[in-house]
């Protein structure tokens, strides 16, 4: 098997022209998933990390990496103390997910996400950030594909959208503006692993006789790793861009049905464990959140981007999982 540190890493354009990284990344929602996914990335390739990032978040935090690296985050709110003049680049990971919306929160919810935005506009604009990019959804798509537009009913899509027209916006200012619509991805640093796919069926694959799948209706599915998702961003970071903007869904290479990826898992990792699922209905409409491959298959071949496997993901993704198994 594999180890995650050797399937977690850049690759790419990101990697070759590394040395472009003259100046300072700015991480915002560092201490979440995709955030530490970021770091661990980049702890790999430049020495003395966390004199070449400034981490940001909702709260003082130590971000602890895997191989003990710390990775200190600061409040948002003193992003307003850093200086002008040094040649920055902006990551944005931050938004509150759809588990924190209620409805005693619902406005709540909005005017922080909304809050997140314009603070992170204006903080872009004042610093003179060259390279932006934010993290949108697929949950911006309703049926057919089509963009939602009911803040009720779709909220989380509907903020979405409007958090990529504010970035948009910064095109306008010369700035490169990168915005990856996210579908599903794998990847280590993963929080609550009974909240998504893949990492359930991992966590049940080694810690339970039984894979669950509760659905009695198709389900499909396709990942990308956090690796590839983020040699794109710093690939595209690398080039000189000055006022483009990339806005592009992610999907794997492969689509899985749900009972396929839990076979995935188990065939991968080897596990004993038995898939159940209730009969499958051929006659339920099928939930499939999957966004369109050909731009973002584009965009991996033009930067030498490195696809990595549904087994493979499974691996990087269960490396990291297995310690907190294994009690570390």
């Amino acid at each position: 098997m594999s180890n995650s540190s050797e399937l977690h890493r850049l690759s790419g354009k990101a990697l070759n022209d590394f040395n472009f990284f003259d100046g300072k990344l700015i991480i915002v929602g560092a201490g979440g998933w995709l955030g530490s996914a970021t770091l661990d990335l980049l702890n790999k390739e430049i020495s003395n990390l966390s004199k070449c990032v400034y981490c940001f978040g909702s709260k003082n935090k130590d971000i602890i990496l895997m191989d003990g690296s710390l990775v200190k985050q600061k409040p948002l709110s003193e992003i307003e103390n850093l200086p002008v003049g040094e040649n920055y680049k902006m990551i944005n990971f931050s938004f509150l997910t759809k588990d924190k919306l209620s409805k005693k929160n619902f406005n709540n919810y909005i005017d922080i996400n909304r809050s997140i935005g314009r603070t992170l506009i204006n903080e872009a604009r004042r610093l003179k950030v060259k390279n932006v990019a934010t993290i949108s959804s697929g949950a911006v798509y309703g049926e057919n594909q089509t963009l939602v537009s009911d803040l009720q009913s779709d909220t989380y899509g509907v903020l979405k959208l409007e958090e990529e027209s504010l970035f948009t916006e910064l095109v306008k200012d010369k700035m490169c503006v990168v915005i990856p619509r996210l579908f599903n991805v794998s990847g280590p640093y993963i929080k609550n692993f009974n909240s998504y796919m893949l990492s359930s069926m991992i966590w049940q694959a080694i810690s339970s006789h039984e894979i669950r799948i509760n659905s009695s209706h198709k389900v499909i599915r396709s990942f990308i790793a956090i690796s590839e998702l983020i040699s794109l961003i710093l690939g595209i970071f690398s080039q000189e861009y000055e006022g483009r903007l990339f806005l592009f869904d992610t999907a794997g290479d492969q689509e899985l049905e749900i009972e396929d990826l839990a076979l995935e898992v188990k065939n991968t990792l080897s596990s004993s464990s038995i898939i159940v699922r209730p009969k499958l209905d051929d006659n339920l409409h099928q939930d499939r959140y999957i966004g369109s491959r050909s731009k973002y298959k584009h965009l991996l071949s033009e930067f030498n981007i490195t696809n990595l496997s549904i087994s493979n993901q499974i691996l990087c993704t269960y490396e990291y999982m297995k310690t907190f198994k294994e009690g570390k």
